[in-house]
């Protein structure tokens, strides 16, 4: 009898076992069943978005703590008010703002500044200004506003190599602070 319910049963077990089995190997080994294609799960690349995330909390830590004392106290550098490297307080404010990548994780464009002068007062760019030509001269301030007009577009070697220095530029840090 071709069609009796015993040679169905054991056709239906051998699919069955056939498929235990098939379930049992890694992805790359498994014979395609019905049209499913299993596919060798891959390692996710971060997204570029992801890696200028965390450049930013790296270099944005990486500049309060430089700027800070034994004690931990950073300064605004517009409105000289004191104020803890860590929490809500002390900011990494831009003078160029961040928008101009070119000058984005440059040290000389980014210093210490305090809530109320970086976001309510838009970075106090007339007194930040004055810090900077203070500090570096006048040639690195009109050397940053040159750099500001000029496109640079990171890849993910850049983000990762910028990642990678300020990480261990904050070990060294943390080594001669605490």
């Amino acid at each position: 009898m071709a069609g009796s319910s015993e040679e169905r049963f054991r056709v239906y077990d051998a699919e069955r076992s056939r498929k235990f089995q098939n379930s049992c190997l890694a992805d790359d080994e498994r014979e395609p069943s019905g049209g499913r294609k299993y596919t060798v799960a891959r390692i996710k690349k971060p997204t570029l978005r992801s890696l200028v995330k965390k450049a930013d909390s790296i270099f944005s830590e990486w500049v309060r703590r430089s700027a800070c004392d034994k004690g931990g106290t950073v300064e605004c550098v517009t409105c000289r008010k004191l104020m803890h490297w860590k929490g809500n307080g002390a900011q990494a404010g831009h003078f160029v703002k961040r928008q101009h990548m070119a000058v984005r994780y440059d040290p000389r464009n980014v210093h210490v500044q305090c809530v109320r002068c970086n976001k309510w007062r838009n970075g106090e760019e007339g007194e930040y200004g004055h810090y900077i030509i203070g500090l570096y001269g006048v040639e690195a301030h009109q050397e940053l506003m040159a750099l500001k007009r000029t496109i640079k577009k990171f890849t993910r070697a850049d983000l990762e190599s910028i990642i990678e220095n300020y990480q261990q530029k904050l070990s060294t840090l943390e080594a001669r602070i605490t």
